[in-house]
């Protein structure tokens, strides 16, 4: 190494390291508090690009923590793109352009943080605080899809016009089948599985598949508003589920009113959020074998989950032939793509083969043999693997700002899954009203109560945080927090 470069990486630790003190009482998490305070460091210029992190197990060493907590700061440095880890030779800063700063202002010391890397128009991607349920677009893999899109043309450009499958390009079906059984522990071949226009299309071709007017359904109550109108728009009778700490709970069978199905969303529980356990989904297949009635399992938001592996899903348990399992790319991918997919039990594929003709199964042919190659070069897990570390982080500030700025105005059940959560309000709160004074203030968090049937309807607010950025949290928080004392002037924290 010459003297100049030695002296570069020098500065570049001494920057790094000038003493900072971490909170220990447990407030936030250690390695989030360590990845701000170098965040700040790098945009502000402290550490200039091209610097030289020291390495992980010094930074703990001269830190007092594990080297774990050190390794998950750099982590998440490299997945926002502050820094890149190259192999064998270190962790370099990279360059940043000049932006506007955060949301309500400049990062700490006047510093500018990145700016958001892609935009249409001058309008960015950045969508308002806090929209629940959305990816970050701002980190999708163009280059990466733009190759899959290219090999795809070049190789088979006949696929991408010409569709030889009413289930959908077979290329796509084969890497699908390979997918869920990695990352969701189902065994299917390619031939039980249909691709469809996302997750609605997908329930939509279902349900005017095995189901006609007069049918019951049986839905969780609070559920998901969409599918709901979806069964009154065909004539179906609902069954509400009232949903508890394990999920949707399982109806009483006889009396020759069992639902011909029910929609479950067993991962993560729409909206509240909970995972069904074992025993509950256990209960559920048994159900379905004694009654005969389909179980649609919607694997909303599976991958997200940030302690331990995601949960297999409920179809991986199915040796009944019972479930008929419902994914989507839009919170792995893209939301704009629209591909989605169903997986058959084998005993109604021949049924789904003959509804295709007079209705189709609705997905666009062009983007599916692309798909299939983004999905085999591994590119999309490696996305998912990113996205998991960025949320994750993300996830942790925003549960600690919930509780350090809200406070008592609002309660939650802190669920390591998905990319929202609802804060429940004080009983006697209007969400509905709140929902609207937030909105007029530019924050968008959905009124919980909307999402009820039957049940007696609980007060809070829908809030997601996979879309933004850590820094861009705290000032729409407080104005929600304001919003909250000017509609509910008791309630303090």
């Amino acid at each position: 190494m010459s003297n100049s470069a030695l002296s570069h990486q020098t500065n570049s630790e001494a920057a790094i390291m000038a003493p900072f003190a971490l909170d220990r009482t447990g407030g936030q998490p250690l390695f989030l508090q360590i990845y701000e305070i170098l965040r700040h460091r790098i945009i502000s210029g402290r550490v200039p690009a091209g610097g030289i992190l020291p390495p992980s197990r010094r930074l703990a060493v001269d830190l007092g923590v594990s080297r774990s907590t050190a390794i998950a700061a750099y982590d998440q440095l490299v997945a926002e793109g502050y820094v890149e880890s190259r192999r064998g030779a270190g962790i370099f800063v990279n360059a940043l352009p000049e932006a506007a700063g955060d949301f309500g202002g400049s990062s700490p010391g006047g510093a500018k943080a990145p700016e958001r890397p892609f935009a249409v128009g001058s309008a960015p991607l950045d969508p308002p605080p806090f929209r629940p349920g959305i990816p970050d677009m701002s980190r999708f893999p163009f280059r990466a899809w733009a190759r899959a899109v290219a090999r795809a043309a070049r190789q088979a450009p006949e696929a991408m016009v010409l569709a030889t499958d009413p289930f959908g390009d077979p290329v796509l079906r084969q890497a699908i089948a390979g997918h869920v059984r990695s990352a969701r522990g189902i065994e299917a071949d390619a031939d039980r599985i249909v691709i469809t226009a996302g997750a609605i299309g997908g329930l939509d071709f279902i349900l005017r598949t095995i189901m006609k007017p007069g049918d019951r359904l049986a839905l969780e109550d609070p559920g998901y508003q969409a599918v709901r109108a979806m069964a009154r728009t065909r004539g179906l009778e609902p069954l509400w589920l009232p949903v508890d700490r394990d999920g949707a709970v399982v109806p009483a069978s006889g009396g020759g009113l069992d639902p011909v199905a029910a929609m479950l969303t067993p991962s993560h529980e729409y909206p509240l959020g909970g995972t069904m356990p074992m025993a509950r989904r256990t209960e559920f297949l048994n159900y379905a074998g004694q009654t005969g009635a389909w179980l649609i399992e919607d694997d909303f938001d599976s991958d997200f989950r940030y302690a331990g592996r995601p949960i297999p899903a409920l179809s991986s348990l199915d040796d009944q032939g019972r479930v008929i399992y419902v994914g989507t790319f839009a919170k792995l991918f893209s939301q704009s793509l629209r591909i989605g997919y169903v997986i058959l039990p084998s005993s109604l594929v021949d049924r789904f083969r003959q509804a295709v003709p007079p209705f189709g199964a609705g997905a666009s042919l062009v983007p599916q043999r692309a798909l299939a190659a983004f999905i085999e070069s591994g590119e999309l897990q490696r996305h998912v693997r990113r996205m998991r570390r960025v949320y994750g982080v993300r996830r942790a500030h925003f549960v600690a700002l919930l509780r350090e700025i809200l406070g008592a105005r609002i309660s939650f059940d802190d669920h390591p899954v998905g990319m929202q959560l609802v804060a429940r309000l004080a009983p006697g709160v209007d969400d509905r009203a709140v929902s609207a004074a937030a909105e007029a203030a530019g924050i968008d968090c959905p009124p919980l109560s909307g999402h009820y049937a039957e049940m007696p309807p609980v007060s809070g607010l829908l809030m997601g945080f996979a879309a933004f950025e850590t820094g861009r949290m705290a000032a729409p928080m407080e104005t929600l927090r304001t919003v909250l004392d000017r509609i509910s002037p008791t309630v303090r924290a």
